[in-house]
């Protein structure tokens, strides 16, 4: 077992945990070693890890997750154990935590603060009934997971777990981006309730850049959220508002809905069909752990092809052409006069605008996908080697004379 702690200027606090964490794996009859990811500390908390027992690795580049990267690269346990050198979180938990994941009932285990007792100035109240439950519950709504605490920075993993999980972020997203990747890869996530100690020493969290890393790496890696939700809403309430007033004013009770709604209606539907448009291409080349399918990339690889989206988007823009036309032809057997056609004609304009999204789409999509292109590399992946790369020349006067000459006898030859 490894118990991995990140550690930035610590040497207040760094020892005693160390110490504590070699006491419960005795106490537990497990072996396991503890190593300290330090994360460019100016004090003396290197030496004071070293000399309580811990294997210290440096992680050079500032940030939660680039210690851990460094810490868990290191680690030699079947399973890994998280948890902060500054004297928050409880190691006399650890063998409780990694219990499930070393017998495998589970692949990872969170310890939840929230469902333990937090001590008193141990978590600042915005970060206890605003910041962490409102993250949470967003996490738990974007990927399908029920954790009670998505940010505790103490859990256990099973080692080959978390090599399949690919983790990447360098800050405090890291402990939502495990979370997000384990609920992708279907792992057995269970939690147990810890208490929370104030820490020793000056707190590292930066409460508004880190809680806007959280949100901003959570709508990164939901598409579906960020984009294709809001983006079918917006589309289904734009053509309720376009197509039936394309006939005329809609009545509602006291509602006279006449000319401008159908406006607003026509901006959200080319919006919302150009948020669909970027959640289908997001999601489907958003990557996921190893071994994990993704049921809507299947579908678009297997099922759509260039030829038939320029089909879909050439039909549609069709009929926006026709219906113009049709309007256009109207107003020339009148005489070019005055032509109350404005709201076939803002119909007849999101069906070109749709159309034309969609063509364009189709050519986007190809740049990315390999399968929706036709065959193994798409156009936009296609290796070269830049040893070899035609510069432009400028030819001029009897340079240019020359060349063309060259150029006619060389062909001349070929032929």
């Amino acid at each position: 077992m490894s118990v991995v702690l990140p550690c930035l200027d610590e040497a207040g606090s760094v020892g005693t945990v160390i110490r504590e964490a070699f006491a419960a794996l005795r106490e537990a009859g497990l072996d396991g070693e503890v190593i300290v990811a330090d994360n460019g500390s100016t004090d003396a908390s290197a030496e004071i890890a070293e000399a309580a027992g811990a294997r210290v690795v440096s992680a050079p580049v500032r940030g939660y997750g680039n210690a851990y990267h460094a810490g868990m690269a290191a680690a030699r346990g079947q399973v890994l154990v998280m948890a902060d050198a500054d004297g928050t979180y409880p190691m006399q938990a650890i063998p409780e935590l990694a219990y499930p994941v070393l017998y495998g009932t589970s692949d990872m285990v969170i310890g939840s603060r929230l469902m333990g007792a937090i001590g008193k100035k141990a978590m600042p109240w915005k970060h206890r009934y605003i910041g962490n439950p409102i993250l949470t519950r967003l996490l738990n709504r974007f990927f399908n997971i029920t954790v009670s605490d998505a940010h505790s920075g103490m859990r256990a993993i099973d080692a080959r777990a978390y090599a399949s999980l690919g983790l990447r972020t360098p800050g405090m997203e890291y402990a939502s981006e495990m979370i997000v990747q384990a609920a992708r890869a279907k792992l057995r996530v269970g939690e147990m309730p810890i208490p929370y100690h104030p820490r020793v020493g000056e707190s590292k969290l930066q409460t508004w850049p880190d809680g806007w890393r959280h949100l901003k790496f959570l709508l990164l890696a939901s598409p579906t959220w960020l984009y294709l939700i809001p983006g079918i809403f917006a589309f289904v309430l734009g053509l309720a508002l376009v197509i039936p007033m394309t006939f005329g004013p809609v009545h509602l009770g006291p509602i006279n809905l006449v000319l401008h709604p159908m406006l607003v209606g026509a901006v959200l539907t080319i919006i919302g069909w150009q948020m669909i448009q970027l959640g289908v291409l997001v999601r489907v080349c958003l990557p996921l752990p190893t071994g994990v399918t993704d049921r809507l990339s299947d579908f678009v690889n297997r099922r759509l092809t260039i030829e038939r989206t320029l089909l879909g988007g050439a039909g549609v823009l069709g009929i926006g052409v026709l219906a113009g036309a049709a309007i256009a032809i109207k107003w020339a057997t009148e005489g070019f006069g005055p032509l109350q056609e404005v709201r076939p004609g803002i119909a007849a304009l999101v069906l070109c605008v749709l159309g034309a999204q969609t063509i364009f789409a189709a050519f986007l999509y190809a740049f990315f996908l390999p399968a929706y292109f036709g065959g193994d590399v798409a156009p936009g992946r296609i290796e070269r080697d830049d040893q070899f790369v035609a510069r432009p020349v400028l030819l001029t006067g009897r340079r240019a004379a020359s060349a063309a000459v060259s150029v006619a006898e060389n062909t001349g030859s070929r032929s």
